[in-house]
């Protein structure tokens, strides 16, 4: 839902409170934090939307971490209880078309952002639910750049070139290949035997 001026209805009601109405911080807080649990996904929906975050893990309900340049951080980030995350988790599965519960309780997906999520819950969860969200860099690297980062070396390079990569290849480098590239063939790849 959007408002006249662009912005999501998500986004107004989070900025309104505190720039329109009378409210203290807790009122704010409390606002802003319904808003996060009714629009977006609970009390991580800041670190998702935050461009230094590449990852957000969710070790129990009180135990939240990030990676950001490639370190990993904990932060204060809390959820009321294991049946919150567990709630933040739903959504964020029920969206992208699965489901996870009791019979099913891994689920990899991916968001409608691209970002990919992996979530555990009990039985195979002991000691609550866990999440794992994966984001990726709206600026993906090409080719020319991993080669100066020295990521990729000329050889593998120069192969990525020549297939011009898979369809079954998870990888960065052939996805960001077949970007660069998209009229070139694929190569499907056969297991011996």
């Amino acid at each position: 839902m959007s408002c006249a001026n662009g912005w999501s209805a998500y986004s107004w009601m989070r900025w309104a409170p505190t720039n329109h109405l009378s409210v203290g911080p807790e009122e704010a807080s409390l606002i802003a934090g319904v808003c996060d649990d009714v629009f977006g996904f609970g009390p991580i929906s800041d670190l998702l939307t935050d461009d230094t975050v590449t990852e957000v893990m969710c070790n129990g309900p009180a135990s939240v971490w990030v990676e950001r340049s490639g370190r990993l951080e904990l932060t204060e980030v809390r959820f009321v209880d294991a049946g919150h995350l567990r709630r933040v988790i739903d959504k964020m599965v029920g969206g992208a078309g699965r489901r996870i519960d009791e019979s099913t309780p891994l689920c990899d997906a991916r968001l409608a952002s691209g970002a990919r999520i992996n979530a555990v819950v009990a039985p195979v969860a002991v000691g609550g639910p866990f999440l794992t969200v994966r984001k990726f860099s709206a600026d993906a690297l090409g080719i020319h750049q991993l080669l100066a980062a020295g990521t990729l070396d000329p050889v593998t390079a120069e192969f990525l070139a020549a297939c011009g990569g898979t369809v079954q290849h998870r990888g960065v480098g052939w996805n960001r290949h077949r970007q660069d590239h998209p009229a070139q063939r694929d190569v499907v790849v056969h297991p011996p035997g």
